[in-house]
């Protein structure tokens, strides 16, 4: 009896090493049992636990079949049956090769482990003719020798659906993304007229001349055209004319050869200009360019060519070029500033886009837009008031759509209860600030202000986010900024 015990003491202790290997604490007094009693209640644990780990078996979504080293079928479990579209008193008992041979299983998969003692995985096809995805892994003892063989199978029909299933959620999560950058807001009548004129001229090659005051979605609108033309699947280049020092605008559009100067790259580079072949170039801040570089894109305008720097040989490109500015080209010309020959080359098809202030449908839409854009960014549900609707419709907006975006998205990130009201500093006070002014002035005590209080919104929102996240990575993911600039407004707001 004592070597009785001994035996069950040490298989008991093997028992609950193999629990702890998959998570299952489970701790028995071994050396002080209380006797029969106690031993019988490890026993009922044991048997508790045995019972718990077949249904885990049985119940699993995906089909098991479990054989013996040989290949004889000792059990499969509830999935079975729908899976391989046989049942359990077909295959229990039975060998894996025969079952193979009488074709519920092709080929079949714990044959193969079999003989070669490895994980395999095949496309198995069913006793219907179900096609399966099938993997076999062999199960060895403590000493590596083969004791069982192990499938787990899922119809590929099940797999499928559920790969279609994430592509949609993929699918949709990139469309709304994209509705959300390139969309452009056309309720009022000027916007009905400019996308007649869009969708009139969408595949022409005539250059474009966008204007208007800054913010009012120039950039926006001609992404909107490029993505309606038969241009789209090819690329769209956008380089601001105003933010590249003169010195190197030059190489950036046009590009150079290999040795054009000291520091030049062997291989030479390809000019913003060469890699929207076949696509749209947006011109931003056109007004800006200087006029040694005017006088060679009105050549590439003219001669579809373009000549990189230090190179003797011109290469042809067919691009369609979009200019945009919120300056008058007209009193540019007049001033000396800007080619009156490429002001007309630009100018083939004008649009000007007015100012938000004039557009008062296009605000009433956009408000309605910009709440569904940072709702979903954020992860909010958010509402608007009639007051605040009001405050909105009734305040002259001189960033135009810019400002207007801006404001919202504050006011989403900044929202306590889900609604968007006009009570105190719940938003900002439209007309206690001067924008002229700001514009004017940095010393303007009214720009101080305004800085003051978008401190105050800024660290509010950096609290409440790293309280919520307690991470500088997730924080910089919900405000799409880097983690170094997160990491800086955390340490500025949450540190002192």
């Amino acid at each position: 009896m004592k070597d009785m015990g001994t035996k069950l003491v040490d298989r008991i202790q093997e028992f609950t090493e193999i629990l702890d290997r998959v998570g299952f604490n489970y701790e028995f007094d071994l050396e002080n049992p209380s006797g029969e009693e106690g031993v019988l209640e490890i026993v009922d644990e044991l048997v508790r636990i045995s019972s718990r780990l077949v249904n885990v078996f049985f119940y699993s979504p995906d089909s098991i079949c479990l054989a013996d080293a040989d290949g004889k079928m000792l059990a499969v479990n509830k999935a079975f049956e729908h899976t391989v579209g046989a049942a359990a008193e077909e295959v229990v008992g039975r060998n894996v090769s025969e079952l193979e041979a009488q074709g519920i299983f092709r080929p079949s998969v714990l044959r193969l482990v079999k003989e070669e003692n490895r994980p395999i995985s095949v496309l198995q096809i069913g006793k219907h003719g179900e096609y399966i995805i099938v993997t076999g892994v062999p199960i060895t003892d403590k000493d590596g020798k083969p004791e069982m063989l192990l499938s787990n199978a899922r119809r590929a029909e099940d797999i499928e659906g559920l790969y279609a299933y994430v592509d949609k959620k993929k699918k949709k999560g990139k469309e709304e993304i994209q509705a959300f950058s390139d969309d452009v807001i056309m309720e009022s009548e000027p916007m009905k007229r400019i996308k007649i004129v869009a969708e009139q001229i969408k595949d022409t090659d005539a250059t474009i001349l966008i204007t208007g005051p800054s913010g009012v979605g120039k950039g926006v609108l001609a992404k909107y055209i490029h993505n309606i033309s038969r241009r789209s699947k090819r690329p769209m280049v956008e380089i601001n004319c105003g933010a590249i020092p003169d010195n190197l605008l030059e190489s950036e559009l046009f590009g150079y050869a290999a040795g054009a100067f000291t520091g030049a790259s062997a291989n030479g580079k390809e000019g913003l200009i060469e890699s929207a072949d076949g696509g749209t170039l947006l011109l931003d801040e056109i007004g800006e360019l200087p006029l040694l570089l005017q006088v060679k894109l009105l050549k590439v305008i003219q001669d579809k060519q373009i000549m990189r720097i230090g190179s003797m040989v011109p290469k042809e490109v067919n691009v369609r070029i979009i200019a945009a500015t919120n300056r008058d080209l007209m009193a540019l010309v007049k001033e000396g500033a800007f080619r009156a020959d490429l002001f007309y080359r630009l100018n083939v098809i004008p649009i000007e886009i007015p100012p938000l202030k004039d557009r008062e449908e296009d605000i009433d839409a956009a408000v309605a837009y910009f709440i569904k854009k940072f709702s979903w960014k954020y992860n909010r549900s958010v509402e608007c008031t009639k007051e605040f609707m009001h405050a909105v419709m009734n305040y002259e907006w001189p960033g135009n759509m810019r400002e207007l975006e801006n404001y919202i998205e504050r006011a989403v990130l900044t929202s306590k209860d889900g609604v968007l009201h006009m009570d105190g500093q719940a938003a900002m006070d439209f007309e206690a600030i001067d924008y002229d002014q700001l514009l004017n002035s940095n010393k303007n005590d009214k720009f101080h202000e305004l800085q003051s209080y978008l401190e105050v919104v800024e660290g509010k929102v950096i609290k409440e986010l790293y309280e919520k996240y307690r991470s500088s990575y997730k924080v910089a993911a919900e405000l799409g900024v880097s983690q170094s600039k997160a990491y800086r407004l955390i340490k500025k707001y949450c540190c002192k």
